[in-house]
């Protein structure tokens, strides 16, 4: 069966360079900001260095917390499958809290010197610059992951029309069951997978990915329906409607309310599995007699 690597959720973005131009920009922007002596003179000062310095160190811890955050968001809850609690959690993670942060760490550089921030009225003059400035990392980010998810999606049309061209489900069915492998086709290469070493599929975005044991995940050209179909129900039960499980990917199940069954995969999948209550019957006969359904 013929797949495509999916690196979305593992953006990286390779943007270090920027993080540092803009960690140093945004640093004498907040320096200089709201000040009234001309910057020469400055340049002269000991002092000016000091706090150009201290807006560098919290700059950066600002800037690398806002970039973990939202690699972390983008595999957890990207934007186009959780978009509602996305923009909470971005909003609440990505721009409330490095705010409130750079206002205690202004306010611990403050104490240091001595002084009050609250006397500066550092929340009236300066907070809400930082808080845009912010804010306008976030968007970076955002334009950044939409950008990678068009490049993706335009790269991937042109391969899926050629599988489909070349494949038929019957000549997928036929393959798998003779070989027990799925051919998975990358940009750059192609090697098989063992149906063994796959932990299971899942829907997402109205795409359908294999996840293996050990690796990236890979996009397929078939529906859920017909690789279940395809496959041996002694190894993979279909837990929701959006994944197919393998037996060995299974860690452990627990029970919840109203007859529902809370599934742990491993690998981990990035929100809970839940088996509904029709199904939770013939999960555990699965569970405990594999092919016994």
């Amino acid at each position: 069966m013929e797949t495509l690597a999916h690196p979305i959720k593992r953006i990286r973005y390779n943007d270090r360079k920027i993080r540092i131009i803009a960690i140093i920009i945004a640093s004498y922007i907040v320096t200089e900001y709201g000040g009234n002596s001309p910057l020469l003179p400055r340049l002269l000062t000991l002092m000016y260095y000091i706090e150009f310095g201290a807006t560098l160190i919290i700059t950066t811890i600002l800037v690398e917390t806002i970039y973990r955050i939202t690699r972390f968001l983008d595999i957890r809850y990207p934007w186009n499958e959780s978009l509602l609690k996305r923009i909470l959690l971005q909003f609440l993670l990505g721009i409330i809290f490095p705010t409130v942060g750079s206002y205690l760490l202004a306010a611990l550089y403050f104490g240091v010197q001595g002084y009050d921030i609250i006397d500066y009225n550092f929340h009236i003059y300066a907070l809400p610059f930082i808080a845009l400035l912010i804010t306008l990392f976030n968007v970076y980010y955002f334009v950044r992951y939409l950008l990678a998810e068009r490049a993706y999606y335009k790269r991937i049309d042109p391969l899926l029309d050629r599988m489909e061209e070349r494949t038929t489900p019957l000549q997928l069915s036929n393959e798998n069951r003779a070989n027990g492998i799925f051919i998975v086709h990358t940009v750059n290469k192609s090697f098989p997978i063992d149906i063994a070493d796959i932990a299971y599929f899942f829907r997402e975005a109205n795409h359908v990915f294999l996840r293996p044991f050990d690796g990236e995940d890979y996009l397929l050209n078939q529906s859920l329906d017909q690789i279940e179909k395809d496959l041996n129900n002694r190894d993979f039960f279909r837990v929701a409607r959006h994944m197919l499980i393998s037996h060995n990917s299974l860690k452990d199940y627990r029970p919840l309310n109203f007859g529902k069954l809370a599934v742990t995969l491993n690998p981990p999948y990035r929100e809970a599995v839940t088996a509904s209550k029709p199904l939770s019957r013939s999960f555990r006969q699965w569970v405990a007699n594999p092919g016994g359904l």
